[in-house]
C-alpha cells in the first residue's frame, strides 16, 4: 500500500487507519481482485464486521465476493460511469 497523502512521514499508518475505523459510522469498501486478495483491507472489513460499522459495498471490478461480507446488499458498478459513482457516494453521505 502507497502511503496516503494524509499520513506525514514517520506515522504509523496502521494506528491511524485503526483511529479512523474507530470513529467512522459508516465503511464504503470497493471490491476488485485486488482489494479482496489484500489481507489489509480484509482485515478492516472484519473490523468494521465486529464493530457493527454499516457496510457498503460497491463492486468495481469483477471479482469473488468474500464469504463474510455476501449476505450484505452490494452496489454493482461494473457497468457504468464514474460520475454516477460519485453521485452514490453523495447521496450516501460518504
Amino acid at each position: 500500500m502507497d502511503r496516503p497523502a494524509d499520513v506525514p512521514g514517520g506515522e504509523r499508518w496502521d494506528r491511524l487507519t485503526e483511529q479512523a475505523l474507530e470513529t467512522c459510522g459508516r465503511f464504503l469498501v470497493i471490491l476488485s481482485p485486488t482489494s479482496v486478495a489484500s489481507e489489509n483491507v480484509m482485515d478492516e472489513v472484519g473490523f468494521a464486521l465486529e464493530e457493527k460499522k454499516r457496510i457498503f459495498p460497491v463492486l468495481y471490478r469483477r471479482c469473488k465476493i468474500p464469504f463474510r461480507i455476501r449476505r450484505i446488499q452490494r452496489s454493482d458498478f461494473t457497468d457504468i460511469v464514474y460520475f454516477v459513482f460519485f453521485n452514490f457516494l453523495y447521496l450516501i453521505r460518504l
